[in-house]
């Protein structure tokens, strides 16, 4: 991927430049903290307003990049239909993107309560959107792995791409539970608090 590729999102909301070429370290103490607070926060958050109206506002903005990756970047996304992941390691990924403007995203798992409803025309929820514009703007844009030190540092190359009141919803219901994952043996519990 071109790291020049124009990003109409972070203008349109007056965000601070997106950094390239960072790489930074997981902070194994943060990480270990985030999971403990993750242990603690309600299973499902939903009805609260202001989750929904950072959500509300993920959506929207997911939409614009998914609408803007296909009509300025000339990617064709296309959903994974076989058994397991599309790709083995991000490596292959990144290079799909970058050879074939062509990238596989993933669809199954538990329906997201706030991302998940499918449009019927297009047989995609806006989580299954999300997962295929925050592997080309987060991973393949610097082709960062799918480990914790990739997911660390493609939440921090996407998120810059957001709203701050989306970026709300994306880190606690998208990046955080990751490390709750990687860095907690508890079993994961998805919440949608918003703090």
């Amino acid at each position: 991927m071109s790291a020049s590729w124009p990003r109409p999102t972070t203008k349109k909301h007056r965000l601070g430049k997106i950094h390239e070429g960072l790489y930074v370290k997981v902070d194994e103490n943060r990480a270990r903290q985030i999971a403990d607070e993750y242990e603690v926060l309600p299973i499902d958050d939903s009805f609260n307003p202001k989750v929904r109206m950072c959500y509300e506002r993920l959506a929207e903005e997911i939409e614009q990049q998914w609408t803007f990756a296909i009509e300025n970047t000339g990617i064709v996304f296309a959903p994974w239909a076989a058994e397991g992941q599309p790709y083995a390691v991000s490596s292959e990924m990144c290079r799909d993107v970058r050879d074939r403007l062509h990238l596989f995203f993933y669809q199954g798992g538990d329906r997201h309560p706030l991302l998940g409803e499918t449009n019927p025309a297009s047989g995609l929820s806006t989580n299954d959107k999300f997962r295929a514009i925050h592997d080309l703007f987060g991973h393949a844009a610097e082709g960062y792995g799918f480990g914790p030190r990739g997911e660390e540092n493609a939440w921090l190359k996407h998120s810059g791409m957001f709203s701050c009141e989306a970026q709300k919803a994306l880190t606690t219901g998208n990046q955080r539970p990751k490390l709750v994952v990687q860095f907690w043996p508890a079993q994961l519990r998805l919440s949608l608090e918003i703090t």
